[in-house]
């Protein structure tokens, strides 16, 4: 059996995009999305295997991961066409998850792809995070 971790949604992710969310979806949707997030991100070896969770980089003490296939309860389709993305840090001696970003793709602005975007989010407000985004 593993470890569970405690799950931290970062204020940064909160007024950025999940209150987007919330105010898309109603709100029990969202309480059901959150549940399927902590979920996932108390369990991060588990959710690598079933491929919830994608490595991005990892050293000896962290872990940074996209979250993916995070489908909107009630909505028709898969996880991936939902185009809700987190990005995580997992501090593997405190045993937290840290839910950095949540997003949809849309959300996202500048010039680049998606992994480009983001990137440049993480590197420009989450210094101390900076070394996992090559």
């Amino acid at each position: 059996m593993s470890i569970r971790y405690s799950v931290i949604f970062d204020p940064f992710s909160e007024r950025h995009y999940i209150k987007k969310c919330k105010k898309k979806y109603s709100a029990r949707v969202w309480e059901v999305l959150e549940e399927a997030i902590v979920s996932i991100l108390q369990n991060p070896d588990v959710s690598i295997e079933r491929r919830k969770l994608e490595t991005i980089s990892d050293t000896d003490n962290m872990l940074l991961a996209k979250l993916v296939d995070l489908k909107i309860p009630g909505k028709k389709g898969s996880g991936r066409k939902s185009q809700y993305r987190g990005i995580v840090v997992i501090d593997k001696k405190t045993k937290t998850s840290r839910l950095l970003l949540f997003y949809h793709k849309s959300d996202l602005i500048g010039s680049g792809g998606e992994t480009a975007k983001w990137k440049k989010i993480i590197k420009n407000n989450f210094p101390e995070y900076k070394e996992l985004v090559h």
